[in-house]
Order: structure tokens, then sequence, then C-alpha cells
């Protein structure tokens, strides 16, 4: 299940999209590029965060197609795609998780974890010598600092593209 997160609060994109009525078609067109820019931008930024936070492949595949920006040819919203077990990396609570023979991806992670004494019960657990034993697992906040990284870059794409986009239409005029 994927869950959609809305993007309140940008000044910068809420001053932009306050006055694109009163622009042109290709003024229209940079915007949406810069969007489009912006969005990959932020995925990429995002994925990045997750990799600081040590979200690994046994958390799921939030590097691979987890993370996604969907946008429409010529629209100026975008959406951000976040796997709804991201949402929960993010801002879970810290809790205790029981490791048995059962939760195997759970026993995979336990047997390469960092920590040499979540290895050797592992090892324990796997040869029969005990029945379970607990993790405390913690929270893994990678959004909002993907987000903030991608922020700062919004404003100059987007300048960027509608001053593209207006010389451009101010070349054809001529």
């Amino acid at each position: 299940m994927t869950t959609l997160i809305t993007i309140k609060g940008l000044d910068q994109l809420e001053k932009v999209t306050r006055n694109i009525g009163q622009l042109d078609a290709s003024s229209r067109k940079g915007i949406s590029r810069g969007i489009r820019e912006w969005g990959n931008i932020a995925v990429r930024d995002l994925k990045d965060a997750s990799k600081q936070a040590s979200i690994d492949t046994f958390k799921g595949n939030l590097r691979g197609n987890g993370i996604r920006w969907e946008q429409a040819e010529n629209s100026v919203v975008g959406r951000l795609m976040i796997p709804a077990y991201g949402i929960e990396l993010d801002s879970m609570k810290p809790h205790w998780v029981n490791v048995t023979k059962q939760r195997t991806t759970l026993l995979a992670w336990a047997n390469q974890a960092r920590s040499s004494s979540i290895r050797r019960r592992a090892a324990l657990l796997g040869a029969g010598r005990l029945d379970r034993f607990s993790v405390y697992v913690h929270p893994h906040p990678f959004i909002d600092t993907g987000l903030k990284r991608a922020n700062q870059k919004l404003n100059p794409i987007i300048s960027k593209q509608v001053n593209t986009a207006i010389k451009n239409t101010m070349k054809k005029s001529r």
C-alpha cells in the first residue's frame, strides 16, 4: 500500500501557483518542467536520506521504486509517493519486537545485524538452543531530512525554468 504525502507550507510554491492563472502557456510549461525536475530531485534526496538513516533492503524497497514522483504531462501539480512502510519507519514509536524462527525476514536481518549480541542470539535461535529473543527497534526518520534538502532547491529550479520559457517565448515572437 502506498501513502500519498501532501506537502504543505511551501511558500515558494504557493507564490508561484497563486499567479498561474495570469501566466501564458509557455510559462506554465516552464513551471511544469520545474516542478518535474524538483520532484525528481526530491525523490533522489529522500532515497539518500533513507540510506543515511540506515534503512536497508530488509526494511523494504525504498531506494528502488518505492519512492517515486508522479506528475501529468503539462501539470503544475505532482505527487510524491512513499510506501506505507516508509511512513511507518519514519514515524513509529520505539518498541520491542520478538524474533522467532517463524519470522524469517526478521531472523535473516538478525543474522546480519551490526550488533554481535543480536547475531549471537540469532545463531542460538537457528540452532534450536533459544525459542525466541527480543530486540528494541526505533524509528528511522528520513522524510523531513530529505524534503528539507529538496525544498532548498525548489525556488532556483522554478525560476530557472520559467525564465527559460519566457526567453524562448520572446525569441519566437520576434
